[in-house]
């Protein structure tokens, strides 16, 4: 009968359970880990995030828009109280009380008087001042219009310098695989002693230049991803954007968005400040009138004369200021006025002359910009990539050398990235454009 068991095995079966028991328990170690560790985004569920919906976005969480609107409001309500009259005034006391006795009723002139004022500024100057708040209403209203237009074109910059790094990034690791596989190809011919061994590490070397771009290119992208990611108030890891580029806004002319700079909302906000300089100075000259003020008082009276009561008595009249040192107060009010419009008026001069500077500037880098995009799109990239092509096709027949098809694949890359730079530049200058025609029709 053949031995089931020996004491001789139990050193060995004491191994395997405790190598069991280890295996067991790192199993277990890995399961609670895993049970415990955050979960990896899943790239999915992050939604596109399109340049339409990054500017709306922008435009509904932007703190300074409500800090705008809640400046529009304050003007509103200062253009309602700016027109009002003062308050009127209510005064009450006693008149000619005897220091003897301190009585309100041993002396007939002695009287309780209650009395009511009101002034009158000069006439119109009240009208002037709430026309005033009205038109730096409208200014800020303009103003709000182009921090709308601002934010959208800084929205354009940031969505479109991140869209570039990642297109960059794209054409890069597309490359790397292409070296990738001549690197392979390299070494099984390596191996068979077909080419030299300097053939190899010329292609390593330029895989390993790639991976440099790449990290360059990674870190252009973080920061613009940063830039994008505050504008939209998300997580950078949190933005996802599209393949392709949305088509180009419809420009004006240059001749019409040159015309039409003058309803731009910094001119139109500046126009508005200008009217209400003006309007200030015609209130300033409101002040060479005197005021008015009127005033009405009743005075009771208690003293009694023979045992009757003596008649309470009724007072009335008016009060008129008098300007007597205008060249000291009304002269220098009416200098700061003037001068205060005359200088916003050449402010809003020289702001016109810079937008259609802006204007002139912008167009032309849209045009040369709308030209190289044809250049490298129909003649120089696909002139780039036959080259590359035939240069690999030679190397394969043993017909070329390593650095010809490194040099034609690092031409074809440097093309690549140009058209991506070109258009991305393209749609940023279009975004200037799009920023200078923007006028105070719109409602943004």
């Amino acid at each position: 009968m053949p031995k089931l068991f020996s004491f001789g095995c139990l050193p060995r079966i004491a191994a395997r359970r405790a190598k069991t028991h280890w295996l067991l328990l790192g199993g277990l170690l890995l399961v609670l880990h895993a049970g415990l560790a955050p979960a990896a985004a899943d790239p999915a569920a992050v939604s596109v995030m399109s340049l339409a919906d990054a500017e709306q976005r922008a435009l509904s969480l932007h703190p300074q828009l409500a800090q705008r609107q809640a400046d529009i409001k304050a003007a509103e309500a200062r253009a309602v109280y700016a027109g009002e009259l003062p308050d009127p005034q209510l005064r009450f006391g006693v008149n000619s009380v005897p220091v003897n006795r301190f009585a309100l009723d041993r002396d007939s002139m002695t009287q309780v008087v209650g009395g009511i004022s009101q002034s009158f500024p000069p006439s119109g100057k009240l009208a002037l001042s709430q026309q005033s708040a009205r038109e730096e209403t409208t200014a800020l209203r303009a103003d709000r219009m182009d921090l709308a237009a601002q934010i959208r074109r800084e929205v354009r910059q940031a969505w479109l310098d991140a869209f570039y790094q990642e297109r960059a990034l794209a054409v890069l690791q597309n490359d790397r695989e292409l070296l990738d596989q001549i690197t392979r190809a390299n070494l099984s011919q390596y191996r068979v002693n077909r080419i030299p061994e300097s053939e190899v590490l010329r292609a390593q070397l330029a895989r390993d230049d790639l991976l440099d771009q790449e990290q360059t290119l990674l870190t252009a992208r973080d920061t613009a991803r940063s830039r994008l990611a505050r504008l939209l108030q998300l997580p950078a890891d949190g933005i996802r954007l599209p393949d392709t580029l949305p088509p180009l806004p419809a420009l004006p002319s240059q001749a019409i968005l040159l015309d039409q700079v003058a309803r731009h909302p910094q001119a139109t906000a500046m126009e508005a400040r200008i009217r209400a300089r003006q309007i200030d100075v015609a209130a300033a000259k409101r002040d060479y009138y005197p005021e008015l003020g009127v005033e009405a008082s009743y005075g009771l009276r208690f003293a009694r004369d023979n045992g009757e009561k003596l008649p309470d008595m009724v007072s009335a009249g008016i009060t008129l200021s008098l300007p007597l040192f205008s060249e000291k107060r009304q002269d220098a009010r009416l200098q700061e006025r003037q001068a205060q419009a005359l200088a916003l008026r050449y402010e809003h001069d020289d702001m016109l002359l810079q937008l259609r500077e802006e204007v002139q500037s912008s167009y032309a880098s849209y045009d040369r910009l709308q030209k190289r995009v044809q250049l490298l799109q129909d003649r120089l990239l696909p002139q780039a990539e036959q080259t590359t092509a035939a240069t690999l096709a030679d190397y394969r027949v043993n017909k070329g050398s390593m650095a010809s098809v490194l040099q034609a694949r690092r031409e074809r890359l440097d093309y690549q990235l140009r058209l991506w730079r070109a258009r991305v530049d393209l749609a940023s200058a279009a975004a200037d454009l799009d920023y200078l025609a923007s006028t105070t029709q719109e409602t943004p």
